[in-house]
C-alpha cells in the first residue's frame, strides 16, 4: 500500500471505486460510439445506485457486534485486543446465518423456476405435426 505523499501526491486518497470508474472512462473512450459510452454510463450508474442499497455501514455495524456478544471493542482498531475465540465465535455465526440466508433464497429462486418450467413440461412430449 502507498503511503500518503508518495507520488507527491499529499492530498486525501480518492476511493477506490472512483479511480477503478475513472480508469475505465478514459481507458478507450474516445473510440466509442456516443450511444455505446451513454449505456456504459447508466449501467455503471445502475450498478453503483444498487451497491449503494445494500452495502454495509461500518459504525452501524460495530454498534452491532458490541450490542449482540459484547463485543468491549470501541473501534476497529480496539478489535485486536478481544480474545480470538470470540471473534472466530462471532464469524461463525455471520457465516453461518448467512449460509442459511443464501439457501433460502436459492431454495426460493428454484422453486421459481420449478413453476415456470410446469407449463412447460405439461406438453411434453411435444406433438408431432402431419
Amino acid at each position: 500500500m502507498l503511503a500518503q505523499g508518495e507520488w507527491g501526491y499529499s492530498g486525501p486518497r480518492p476511493s477506490v471505486r472512483v479511480v477503478i470508474l475513472e480508469g475505465a472512462i478514459m481507458a478507450g473512450s474516445n473510440h466509442k460510439s456516443w450511444v455505446r459510452r451513454g449505456v456504459e454510463l447508466a449501467v455503471r450508474n445502475a450498478f453503483l445506485k444498487a451497491y449503494d442499497t445494500i452495502k454495509v455501514d461500518p459504525e452501524n455495524y460495530l454498534q452491532h457486534l458490541r450490542m449482540a456478544y459484547d463485543l468491549p471493542a470501541l473501534t476497529y482498531d480496539g478489535v485486536y485486543l478481544v480474545d480470538p475465540d470470540l471473534l472466530d465465535r462471532i464469524a461463525e455465526d455471520t457465516i453461518r446465518a448467512h449460509t442459511r440466508m443464501a439457501a433460502a433464497e436459492g431454495a426460493g429462486l428454484g422453486m421459481g423456476g420449478l413453476f415456470t418450467m410446469l407449463p412447460t413440461s405439461a406438453s411434453w412430449p411435444p406433438s408431432r405435426c402431419a
